[in-house]
């Protein structure tokens, strides 16, 4: 909902220059973004309808507003990031060690996991931030963070073989994030699985 209000509405509103043209109505840090990483609010965009998808595939059965689209950006800006599209970002290479028995090495050009992260939480959470006290904007900044949790804490790690012959003498690996299905799948389960506070 906090992204609805502060962009319009996620289903009119998915491209960069609709969301910065309603500057007014975004919080300064949303502001600075559209001002000086204006690709990054294209990802917002494309995040935004993705989610939106997503939510009504999970939620086709029953009535809700897929208020959990914003959940999205976390994992968009990780790929992009993956992908070399963003230039203040590019892909983790934190995980560079060799495995102690010699099996496989971290390697390839894993999903930017902390980048994706802090500038979701930067984006979204900039207009809750400033009325933290009311249960509302608890509650929002609380899913806010449990979308972001959500893809952080299922990343996998794939690995490519190599050798002579297709024998797997050594292998490089590297962290990939879920499909946007389990993603969706696995919020599902928690939103079914939650209490109703309000």
């Amino acid at each position: 909902i906090g992204f609805s209000r502060a962009v319009g509405s996620p289903l009119t509103v998915l491209d960069r220059d609709a969301i910065c043209r309603k500057t007014r109505r975004l919080a300064g840090r949303q502001r600075r973004i559209c001002r000086d990483e204006p690709e990054i609010v294209h990802q917002v965009a494309q995040g935004a309808k993705l989610a939106l998808q997503e939510c009504q595939w999970q939620f086709q059965s029953r009535k809700w507003n897929c208020s959990t689209a914003k959940r999205s950006l976390s994992r968009i800006l990780r790929r992009t990031c993956s992908m070399g599209e963003l230039l203040q970002c590019s892909c983790d290479h934190n995980k560079r060690d060799f495995r102690s028995d010699g099996e496989w090495e971290w390697g390839g050009c894993g999903d930017d996991v902390d980048y994706g992260y802090r500038k979701s939480r930067e984006f979204m959470d900039a207009r809750k931030r400033k009325r933290r006290g009311d249960f509302t904007t608890k509650l929002q900044l609380h899913n806010n963070k449990a979308g972001r949790v959500a893809v952080r804490d299922y990343m996998r790690r794939v690995c490519k073989c190599h050798g002579l012959s297709g024998s797997c003498a050594l292998k490089t690996c590297w962290k990939k994030m879920p499909t946007f299905r389990e993603v969706g799948d696995r919020l599902k389960a928690q939103f079914d699985g939650a209490i109703r506070v309000i």
